[in-house]
């Protein structure tokens, strides 16, 4: 345990810069479109960019693990010649990632709420304005981000080590088979989504949950609660997914990268 706790500590301290830096890059743009809107009297130009930057954040992780695990490929011997298995080393940088996303992530949506308020009476009707409504929908949109940023790290993750791999065997066309087998898995995945196997595995369990949903009427948005539909089975099948190519690429990096 103790071990685990030092391996966090480090991973903090070296990516403590990075995740401060990308902090102060999302306050200055939110900040930025703040200035604009002020400049210009239209409360769009702060909100829009937020929503933007927002967005943004599903790639967040992706960019995180990549810069990271791509420092470490410059002393890889060293960084796997630990007591540590390659699960421990790289959860600890997802778990370092997620810390830094959680914070980036939380100033932008308040800066993104804040720029709804000022919409508030005037693109939005007053008398609809619903306040917990605007939470939970953001809630929810949070957690998909939250997850689908993961997601799409694990897969860096998978990538990187299947490239780490080719580079014992080819050095200057590694990048292009990975870019290529990238394509056939997308392409094979989508594929797949059209089946009836793929309905099955992940349209069950449904549950309700209200979100907003905004109606034009006399050039002002009206407010409703729209009642959504999640199905569980999708949140479980990509779940198995990523748990699965984590699990793979750490016993890859163990079993084959580290020779």
């Amino acid at each position: 345990m103790n071990q685990w706790k030092g391996l966090l500590r480090k991973e903090f301290h070296i990516s403590k810069t990075g995740i401060l830096v990308s902090i102060a890059l999302v306050i200055a743009g939110h900040l930025i479109a703040y200035i604009f809107s002020l400049k210009y009297n239209d409360p769009q130009i702060m909100f829009v960019p937020s929503i933007v930057i927002v967005a943004l954040h599903i790639f967040y992780l992706t960019v995180f693990m990549y810069l990271s695990l791509q420092t470490e490929a410059k002393h890889l011997h060293l960084w796997l010649h630990t007591s540590h298995s390659a699960f421990s080393l790289l959860l600890a940088k997802l778990l370092t990632g997620m810390v830094g996303f959680l914070f980036s992530f939380s100033v932008s949506g308040m800066f993104a709420y804040i720029g709804l308020l000022k919409l508030r009476g005037v693109y939005f009707s007053e008398e609809t304005w619903e306040t917990m409504l605007v939470l939970k929908s953001g809630l929810l949109v949070g957690i998909n981000v939250a997850l689908l940023s993961i997601y799409l790290a694990i897969w860096l993750v998978f990538y990187w080590t299947i490239y780490q791999l080719l580079k014992r065997f080819m050095t200057r066309f590694g990048g292009l088979v990975i870019v290529m087998i990238s394509f056939f898995v997308t392409g094979m995945g989508k594929l797949f989504q059209k089946t009836v196997l793929y309905e099955k595995l992940t349209k069950w369990g449904y549950f309700d949950i209200a979100v907003v949903r905004n109606i034009a009427l006399e050039k002002k948005y009206v407010m409703m609660e729209k009642v959504g539909q999640i199905p569980i089975g999708t949140f479980v099948y990509y779940s198995i997914i990523a748990i699965g190519l984590f699990i793979l690429s750490a016993w890859l990096i163990d079993r084959k990268v580290e020779v």
